[in-house]
């Protein structure tokens, strides 16, 4: 048998040949000339380090996982960056949060988490990434919150336990109830979640390796590098059954839902916007994919208009940067997804990507996510490092 090494080294140079180095250097953003672009009015939401956003259209509000006043734990304890560190454990007295924008008025309200300490959770800890909300056509007062938690606790010597919490609120209450913890070996670093029903979600696991000891860091590096799909997306069903739906992915990140049956799944570092159809039992065919200019994030979808917002990660070095030290900026883009109507489409390109904002971190910080509001005109993009939500205005 080989040793850890020799599959190491083997590996590692897969990943460099696999695509030419030229290509990566210039997708990730090195050595890139910025190209300030900003169209119509930028206003700003005194809310801050929100990774994910869910505009709900029933109630008209949207749906943040915050860490509101500050976000400095996350340069020491947030797994999807690779930040592990327990030390005495203080940054973990800092507890992110959901919060509501009113995009009527931008009024910022935050949701008293009710029933969310427990026996799995004794302190109440709350780590968030990615949230999605979902409500019933008959009771659409109702909404169903389901949110990645990075949880890890002094107690338990900070082993982490990822999961999804599920909470329900009823719209006008300043409080949600959680309802359930949902945890399991397969959902084991999770980025982004999609809830289906009360208690179904897909959720995408960004990575095969957590990143935890040499060999897992140096995989996970692997996956990043080369591009190579090695990573998969969980479904858990209303019964409680969770299985793998989705194989074989890179870098999988935030998933969201288009028209009709359509599911979209980015793969984060390589850039790539997957398009998969849903099928009655859940299961998931992939019908298209589509390339954008740079490493992206978390998709949103406009039913409207019909199109898609994309965050552009346009200088991967830079928001490493900021992961360790929340004061770097980390430039973004914000780029629009429509369907290609001209003649081209019949020659594969099923998608037009038109950039439609572009900004060095100073506006918003790190952003990860881009949401729109159709009655509003409004779009709202926010960051996991940034103390302010910027609001585009058309």
């Amino acid at each position: 048998m080989y040793g850890k090494s020799v599959i190491l080294i083997v590996a590692v140079i897969v990943a460099i040949l696999w695509i030419p180095v030229s290509y990566r250097v210039e997708h990730a953003g090195v050595n890139r000339k910025f190209q300030p672009m900003l169209r119509g009015k930028a206003a700003s939401v005194q809310l801050g380090g929100c990774e994910d956003l869910d505009f709900h259209a029933a109630s008209g509000v949207i749906y943040g996982a915050c860490a509101h006043k500050t976000f400095q734990h996350r340069t020491k304890w947030f797994p999807p960056t690779g930040k592990f560190a327990s030390e005495d454990g203080a940054h973990f007295k800092e507890s992110d949060g959901l919060f509501i924008i009113d995009p009527k008025t931008d009024k910022v309200t935050q949701l008293t988490l009710k029933d969310f300490k427990s026996d799995k959770n004794p302190r109440g800890i709350f780590k968030a990434h990615g949230l999605s909300t979902f409500s019933r056509p008959d009771e659409p007062n109702t909404v169903y919150i389901h949110a990645v938690n990075h949880y890890a606790s002094k107690e338990d010597g900070f082993t982490y336990h990822p999961r999804i919490e599920i909470f329900k609120h009823q719209t006008g209450d300043s409080h949600v109830d959680h309802i359930e913890t949902v945890e399991h070996p397969l959902i084991r670093t999770p980025n982004d979640v999609l809830a289906l029903s009360e208690k179904s979600f897909y959720v995408t696991n960004d990575h095969k390796h957590l990143g935890q000891g040499f060999f897992s860091h140096m995989m996970r590096f692997v996956e990043d590098l080369s591009f190579i799909g090695m990573s998969d997306v969980i479904l858990r069903e209303d019964s409680g059954r969770v299985r793998v739906i989705v194989r074989d992915l890179p870098t999988p990140n935030g998933i969201c839902r288009g028209p009709g049956n359509v599911i979209i799944i980015n793969s984060a570092v390589a850039g790539i916007m997957h398009v998969f159809e849903q099928r009655m039992d859940l299961a998931l065919s992939k019908k298209a994919a589509q390339q954008l200019p740079s490493a992206i994030d978390n998709p949103s979808y406009d039913n409207s208009t019909n199109t898609y917002y994309q965050i552009g990660h346009i200088d991967i070095l830079k928001f490493l940067e900021a992961a360790g030290n929340v004061q770097k900026k980390s430039p973004v883009a914000v780029y629009r997804v429509t369907d290609n109507q001209g003649e081209s489409q019949f020659f594969g390109e099923r998608f037009i990507v038109k950039k439609i904002y572009e900004g060095e971190g100073k506006l918003v910080n790190a952003a990860t996510v881009a949401v729109r509001v159709p009655s509003l005109k409004k779009l709202y993009v926010s960051g996991l490092y940034g103390p302010t939500i910027a609001v585009l205005s058309e």
